[in-house]
């Protein structure tokens, strides 16, 4: 069949189906390559799987075009996705992507003989349904092109909750919008709301979504729920599956204690725990001092207290009142601080200079006392290292404080000019890593102090620090105050000096040692040669014998013989 009769059977058949296309202007594509980076792949359900595919050939004009087509064919029963194609680049090529992303044509973009080439992506997205899945890339102009196969494995998803990725956040009230565990304390008796809520975001070991209920345990007091709604939820039980999307409450069940609940996967595999304390009747409080001295007027944080139900639970809620023995030094009367996460701090109000004993009280209950003193006006300064001797190099404490004229400490503040200028001095200089010493204002602590931490010269001798009192002090004040510590290494002689003596007597006890494994290894030659000679002359003496048996046997022969012929 001639040319013109091909393109008579072609224009008709194209006629009977209702349309005509445009023919190629020009002849197929020369020598088309296809190919793939991966043949296969493995990701897990939900996850993507992506290749690459390298379509080449040689063009002789820009009307030659090649085509491919992406199709899947075969997949797991009741999966239904296409592997779709994605431009990544081209040379001297344009790319139509058309057909839902499975088909592409690639066009020469020049009118000479040239080597064509379009790379593109081909993606599985995200397929759930676990199994294997084939897709073959087919160049279908020209006709019969080369194919590439691609083979992905979809793995089940790891549905289960990991303790190292799931998040587990425990919410004071009915609420769910915090962003780390509150301190949860309620009161034990029963209630329709929840004490606490905890919102549980399961994660996979990869990080992944994790579908899997898990296991909700109380220990101790309280009862949970769950629910989806965190102000709808009602207390049903002490140990409850909570299937995945749901938020867990914890209820009170009448009794005191601390209710642990325990997060696990369904196989016993622990992922958090959390905790929520009920509380009774406050029925006994401890008191805790925090400063030791305080200044006149308002000061925050003097003294904390700890209330305690029946049980000894802690309780997490409430008021409570400070009294002080002496109103006029510290005039607190009733000063209530609130307690907050099991614990109410109280400002105290310093009037005048004096120790008082403070007590907190909830209605007749009252805490042990606790003494706190109001300061007196600075006097002078105090240097001190915290031991009196130091091995070359060992590290120091420097510490300062501040007194009044009664020789007591004054209350943690700063002294804008407590030293005059240079600070503290020292006869010897300390080592790499010391303090710097020089200030002139310090600022002492709680525990009305200032520290500095320094290292001892490296030789023998004692080292002297001293410092001018400056204008936060009294002129009385103003004068150098000054501390010594020895440097010294007789320590370690005399450790050293121990380990020679010991040496010394490790070595005489070896000597006397090894004399008497001597003398003992003499006994022992002496001995056995005793032995041997008593062993032979048993040998001997038993040989004796033996002969005189013999004898004795021959003689006694010889009588009876005798005996026999006097007879006769």
């Amino acid at each position: 069949m001639n040319k013109f009769k091909k393109l008579t059977l072609a224009l008709a058949a194209a006629l009977a189906m209702g349309t005509v296309t445009a023919l190629p202007t020009s002849a197929a594509v020369n020598a088309p390559t296809l190919t793939i980076d991966s043949a296969t792949d493995v990701v897990t359900s939900g996850e993507s799987a992506t290749a690459v595919v390298t379509l080449s050939f040689i063009s002789q004009t820009s009307a030659d075009t090649a085509t491919i087509i992406s199709a899947m064919f075969s997949q797991p029963t009741g999966a239904a996705k296409s592997a779709t194609l994605t431009l990544l680049e081209t040379a001297t090529a344009s790319a139509v992507i058309a057909g839902n992303n499975v088909s592409a044509d690639v066009n020469s973009t020049v009118n000479t003989p040239t080597y064509v080439t379009a790379k593109f992506k081909v993606t599985l997205d995200a397929p759930s349904v676990a199994g294997t899945y084939e897709a073959k890339v087919l160049t279908t102009s020209p006709v019969n092109g080369p194919t590439v196969s691609w083979t992905v494995t979809v793995k089940a998803a790891d549905l289960t909750p990991s303790a190292s990725t799931t998040t587990s956040i425990l919410n004071a009230g009915e609420v769910t919008t915090a962003t780390a565990d509150a301190s949860v304390y309620a009161p034990k008796a029963t209630s329709t709301d929840a004490a606490a809520v905890i919102v549980v975001t399961p994660k996979n070991a990869a990080g992944g979504s994790a579908t899997e209920s898990i296991l909700a345990t109380v220990t101790g007091s309280g009862l949970i729920g769950y629910g989806t709604n965190a102000t709808a939820m009602s207390a049903t039980g002490r140990a409850l599956v909570i299937p995945t999307g749901n938020h867990i409450g914890v209820f009170s069940d009448g009794t005191a204690g601390v209710s642990t609940i325990t997060l696990t996967t369904l196989t016993g595999t622990v992922i958090a725990t959390e905790k929520v304390t009920f509380y009774g009747d406050i029925t006994s409080i401890v008191l805790t001092p925090i400063k030791s001295v305080i200044a006149v007027g308002a000061n925050a944080s003097t003294v904390k207290a700890v209330a305690y139900d029946a049980a000894g639970v802690t309780v997490g809620a409430g008021t409570l009142n400070a009294y002080s023995s002496n109103i006029s030094l510290v005039s607190d009367s009733g000063t209530a601080a609130t307690i907050v996460n099991g614990e109410a701090v109280f400002t105290l109000t310093g009037v005048k200079t004096g120790g008082v004993a403070v007590t907190v009280k909830s209605g007749t209950t009252s805490s042990n006392p606790v003494s706190t003193r109001v300061e007196g006006a600075a006097a002078t300064v105090k240097l001190a290292f915290d031991k009196e001797v130091y091995m070359p190099g060992e590290a120091a404490i420097i510490k300062i404080q501040v007194l009044d004229a009664a020789g007591l400490p004054v209350s943690a503040k700063t002294h804008a000019n407590l030293f005059a200028t240079g600070g503290i001095t020292s006869t010897y200089a300390f080592g790499s890593g010391s303090d710097a010493i020089t200030a002139t204002s310090i600022t002492t602590d709680t525990e009305t102090v200032k520290s500095y931490k320094v290292f001892m010269p490296l030789t023998e001798n004692t080292v002297t620090i001293s410092a001018t009192g400056g204008t936060s002090l009294p002129l009385a004040g103003q004068v150098v105050s000054a501390a010594s510590a020895k440097v010294s290494n007789e320590a370690a002689k005399a450790a050293t000096k121990a380990s020679e003596d010991a040496s010394k007597a490790a070595q005489a006890a070896t000597e006397a040692a090894t004399a008497a494994a001597k003398a003992a290894d003499a006994a022992t030659v002496s001995a056995q040669a005793a032995v041997d000679a008593v062993a032979k002359l048993s040998t001997e003496v038993a040989t004796l014998i033996a002969s005189l048996k013999k004898q004795i046997t021959a003689l006694t022969a010889l009588v009876i013989k005798i005996q026999k012929k006097v007879r006769a």
